[in-house]
């Protein structure tokens, strides 16, 4: 080990993150969106010291932290932090190459059932609230942190999850599409919503033309077209039907066909459940 490398705790501020990022000359592309989920942790109260570092080569150069540098920049708060300085620059190579933990592996270690749906269904949660109504979440990033304060604060997600359980074992469909639906439709009508997903996932005393009927029948229909194809449709897609289907049974409506055009010349805005 080379006898110059040093370590210490430091609270590193905005002003000193910012220095040290101009060394920042050797590092893998920055991600922004990385980036603004660490600032929310920090900013909400959340950020904890986990032993990471903030790593330097022994000419200076910075490598390892930039994400969390830029972090303490934006958040404009200090953070404490461990720091290393004296590193061979090849020791690059080496760093960040472990498995990430997950926000599955966190609920897990928290003790919940049905941690990997819950860990899905809480992230849809969040960016549905946040107002993205693209189901795979673009380019927002939702921390663990993110995770176990929704569910703090929501803790209905279990029985929201408990119920697509139930639904999944009668139509496929992503845990970010049928929780979220779950969620959402019985914060309108926990009755209706009971009905409504008893009948999509069983399909009994539907009729064509019903709103139920036609979203079941397209939502089979692509479970076919991807079991045969590896392809379907998006989560996007499915969300938007489900919405269809819910809104046009709560009014009373028959319907010919649901559809959903989220591109093209006569793209659709996407539809907000009522």
């Amino acid at each position: 080990m080379n006898n110059t490398v040093t370590t210490r705790m430091e609270n590193v501020t905005p002003e000193q993150a910012s220095q040290w990022l101009e060394h920042n000359t050797h590092n893998r592309k920055l991600r922004t969106h990385q980036v603004a989920a660490m600032v929310r942790d920090i900013q909400e109260g959340r950020w904890q010291w986990n032993g990471d570092s903030i790593k330097f080569a022994d000419d200076g150069t910075l490598l390892d932290g930039q994400h969390r540098l830029h972090a303490i920049v934006e958040s404009g708060q200090p953070v404490l932090t461990l720091v290393v300085s004296g590193l061979a620059k090849t020791t690059q190579a080496t760093m960040d190459t472990g498995t990430k933990r997950s926000g599955a592996d966190v609920l897990k270690l928290n003790g919940e059932k049905n941690y990997t749906v819950l860990a899905a269904a809480l992230r849809s949660a969040i960016l549905w609230d946040a107002g993205i109504r693209n189901m795979g979440g673009g380019n927002r990033v939702t921390t663990n942190g993110d995770l176990v304060d929704y569910l703090e604060a929501h803790p209905e997600m279990r029985d929201y999850v408990e119920a697509y359980n139930t639904l999944r074992r009668g139509l496929r469909l992503p845990a970010s599409v049928g929780v979220t639906a779950i969620k959402l439709f019985t914060e309108i009508d926990a009755e209706d919503a009971k009905y409504f997903f008893e009948r999509l996932a069983s399909g009994e005393g539907l009729y064509r033309g019903e709103p139920i009927f036609e979203a079941r029948r397209l939502l089979k229909e692509d479970e076919a077209t991807a079991s045969n194809t590896r392809g379907g449709r998006t989560s996007t897609w499915k969300m938007a039907i489900l919405i269809k289907s819910w809104n046009k049974y709560r009014n009373g409506e028959t319907v010919k066909q649901l559809s959903y055009r989220p591109g093209g010349a006569n793209r659709e805005k996407f539809p907000e459940p009522i």
